[in-house]
């Protein structure tokens, strides 16, 4: 999930038109990984690809503007995992999106750095 807004500061001159907006953004993903060793603190590689849901809201001029757009997405990542027990574990990793499809201004694609806890159900 992604929210990326801009709004003008009251009391800015007029000269600065900044349009406002409010978008969100809901990218589920499906991802495979390949873990590089085999240790408590584990390195891995991560290839991701879902279905990017975007909606807000634009204020340009005084004009409100309901706006929408759905694209597919494809990342790719570098992380660190580790493991606290033999099913739970600490993730930290950067992603990057290899695709910017999106007419819109994507509040997930500033989304590079995560952090997390993982489940495994073996």
């Amino acid at each position: 999930m992604g929210k990326r807004y801009q709004r003008s500061k009251s009391g800015a001159p007029g000269t600065y038109v900044l349009p406002e907006y409010q978008l969100h953004s809901a990218l589920p993903e499906i991802y495979s990984r390949y873990y590089l060793l085999r240790f408590k603190l584990k390195p891995f590689l991560q290839l991701s690809s879902g279905y990017n849901f975007q909606w807000g809201k634009e204020d340009t001029d005084g004009m409100h503007t309901t706006v929408n757009s759905q694209n597919f997405a494809l990342s790719g990542a570098f992380g660190l995992n580790l493991r606290l027990s033999r099913s739970i574990g600490l993730e930290a990793l950067f992603n990057t999106r290899f695709d910017n499809n999106s007419k819109l201004t994507d509040a997930n694609e500033l989304l590079r750095y995560r952090l997390g806890v993982s489940i495994c159900i073996n």
